[in-house]
């Protein structure tokens, strides 16, 4: 059976929504503190894979929250424990990208199995998920938590294989992160790479099999190979 595994955070949701309170927050530098906030998080994530080795294991609400601080800290934002714990609960309220809804819709009407690979913590995403009335949308959640680590651990890509009765050649791994993308397709995943900002792939000999500007895109490929 042929199954999409859907990213979270900035694939569905649009992670850069939070500029707005931090706009508000900090005037001016609203949009510098959503980029560093998020390339903090996705950094921290990638360190604390090693060290998970170790038994230490943070969740992706805790590295969220070192990576807001160490944003209001370099930028010199002074945001208050109440500030923070409000860009924390927005965290829960991402804007959903304008298509995901009906292209979810369209493919679950294919029979096509629909499951979440995430980073996120299980109490993150059911929040996320359930606020946005997309939880029940996806067969399955599956969290990086459940196995104490992060993306791009492999043993992450391979709680799909561990718990669905599906061959790696039938998972098609959707994400708008190319270190995702390669991470999941060296796994031995296909990809389709949400390329929403027209950005340049990184260049690490590896290209993912597909790739479309929008979750369109993607319902338009799979339509034409299994429609």
């Amino acid at each position: 059976m042929l199954t999409l595994a859907f990213d979270v955070y900035g694939t569905l949701f649009n992670v850069n929504s939070m500029q707005v309170l931090l706009e508000k927050f900090s005037p001016g530098s609203g949009k510098i503190a959503t980029q560093l906030w998020r390339e903090k998080q996705i950094e921290y994530t990638r360190l604390l894979v090693m060290r998970q080795q170790k038994g230490d294991y943070q969740s992706f609400w805790d590295v969220t929250i070192a990576a807001l601080d160490f944003t209001s800290n370099s930028l010199g934002l002074g945001l208050t424990t109440l500030q923070k714990r409000e860009l924390m609960a927005s965290y829960e309220h991402l804007d959903l990208f304008s298509e995901v809804e009906d292209v979810l819709m369209n493919l679950r009407g294919m029979g096509i199995q629909l499951v979440i690979l995430s980073n996120g913590n299980y109490k993150m995403l059911s929040r996320l998920l359930l606020n946005a009335r997309l939880n029940r949308m996806f067969d399955e959640v599956f969290s990086a938590e459940s196995v104490s680590s992060f993306k791009i651990d492999p043993a992450v890509y391979g709680l799909i294989k561990k718990n669905l009765n599906v061959e790696k050649k039938d998972v098609i791994l959707v994400s708008s992160n190319c270190w995702d993308i390669i991470g999941g397709g060296w796994y031995g995943f296909r990809t389709f790479w949400v390329n929403r900002n027209n950005d340049v792939f990184d260049e690490l000999r590896y290209l993912p099999d597909f790739t479309g500007n929008d979750l369109n895109d993607l319902l338009a490929q799979i339509k034409i190979k299994y429609g």
